[in-house]
Formats: C-alpha cells, sequence, structure tokens
C-alpha cells in the first residue's frame, strides 16, 4: 500500500490525528546542527576516570580488553 492508497482509505479526522501526531513528534525532535555540544557534554561530567587494558596482540586476539579500575 502506498501514501497516495493510505491518504484516499483515510477519513479527514484520521488524518488531522496523524498530522498532530508528527507535529508532537518533530517538537520533541534534536537539531544536532544547532546544539550546543560543549554544553551537553560538560553537564553530564562526573569527574570519574576509566581506562581499558588490551592485551598483547602477539599472546592473544581478544578484542573484549581488560577494563581497569583507577
Amino acid at each position: 500500500m502506498n501514501v497516495k492508497e493510505i491518504l484516499q482509505i483515510a477519513d479527514k479526522g484520521t488524518l488531522d490525528e496523524c498530522l498532530e501526531i508528527l507535529r508532537r513528534i518533530d517538537a520533541n525532535t534534536l537539531n544536532a546542527q544547532t546544539m550546543d555540544w560543549g554544553a551537553w557534554f560538560a553537564s553530564r561530567r562526573t569527574g570519574e576516570l576509566f581506562s581499558t587494558k588490551f592485551y598483547n596482540q602477539n599472546i592473544t586476539d581478544s578484542g573484549i580488553g581488560d577494563p581497569m579500575n583507577t
């Protein structure tokens, strides 16, 4: 079923309801181009540091790594 067929089947009330739902989705959608990413990341800083130890590739080919507490 394509969009044209759906529009022919739906009545005005259903279409208005769908339009309202789409408008609410649009109003709550993040515009990544206008986002202040520096402020966003700064607001999530906790001061905790994390690191990962990777095994010697000559011994193992595991890509999982070994989490270390710092």
